[in-house]
């Protein structure tokens, strides 16, 4: 029999952390800034606002379960990797249209300017690769007004020996002119 023994150990590892509750939480600890006692109450009120945003956005983003597979990929490869952006697609709890979306993005699709920083707000540039439908990228095209002639320059390729995992070998959506 095979007992793949480094399973069980980051299965657990990674279960001890994630079965903490984690969350965001905003203080007034240490803010020898303020000069008024009346500054640290209301600095407080909005902290607390904060808090209470913070705790819907980790709810509806489903925060538990991304922090598990990003805890995951950590144990397994070095790192997890969040990215957010402004889905203008998304209904949010605003009267507009649009919202603030997370995604945990696989290590190895994630290119920096320098590979020997390990601070990521300190490189000069981050490429994030992935892949989307011909469909998908032609609609977000027109959705940003590129020409109808810029837009069957889209093509489907079969560049995927840089993405991560075999599933990048297949087009979901087999649709070129």
């Amino acid at each position: 029999p095979v007992f793949n023994i480094i399973r069980r150990i980051t299965d657990f590892i990674v279960c001890s952390v994630a079965s903490s509750d984690i969350c965001i939480r905003y203080t007034a600890e240490n803010t020898p800034f303020l000069e008024k006692k009346s500054d640290g109450v209301l600095l407080r009120s909005h902290l607390d606002s904060i808090n209470k945003s913070v705790a819907y956005r980790w709810e509806k983003d489903c925060m538990d379960r991304k922090i598990f597979s990003a805890l995951t990929d950590a144990a397994i490869s070095g790192d997890g990797i969040f990215y957010c952006y402004w889905d203008q697609t998304k209904k949010g709890a605003q009267e507009f249209l649009g919202d603030i979306t997370t995604e945990v993005v696989d290590n190895v699709n994630l290119f920096v300017a320098d590979v020997n920083v390990p601070d990521i707000q300190s490189q000069e540039y981050i490429i994030l690769a992935g892949r989307k439908s011909v469909r998908a990228l032609r609609e977000e095209a027109l959705a940003h007004g590129a020409s109808e002639e810029d837009i069957k320059k889209i093509v489907p390729d079969s560049a995927d020996s840089t993405q991560s995992g075999a599933l990048s070998e297949i087009e979901l959506d087999c649709e070129g002119d």
